[in-house]
């Protein structure tokens, strides 16, 4: 599991509905730190399981500036809902 000390931003994303979906991540524990290059930060699956999402690492780029924000918001959400370790795929695990 990743080390949970860096979850507050010190600035709010620009876009409402990004900002939404940043903390609808931290409510299932994803974890948001600042990012030094293009991404306005990074979003981290708490568990970061190679198996999960088709090999992938659990981390999620989140653009300052997306082309289109709310299509940008939805593509953050379903990553977030295909982990693996989610409440709605944990019975799929058992």
């Amino acid at each position: 599991m990743i080390n949970n000390k860096e979850t507050k931003m010190k600035k709010k994303h620009p876009h409402k509905k990004i900002r939404e979906v940043i903390e609808y991540a931290q409510q299932k524990g994803w974890i948001i730190k600042e990012s030094n290059g293009h991404a306005w930060g990074i979003l981290y699956c708490p568990y970061n399981d190679k198996n999960c999402r088709s090999g992938k690492h659990c981390k999620i780029s989140v653009w300052s500036t997306p082309t289109n924000p709310e299509y940008f918001a939805q593509h953050l959400k379903r990553a977030i809902d295909k982990c693996i370790y989610s409440e709605e795929n944990r019975d799929e695990l058992l």
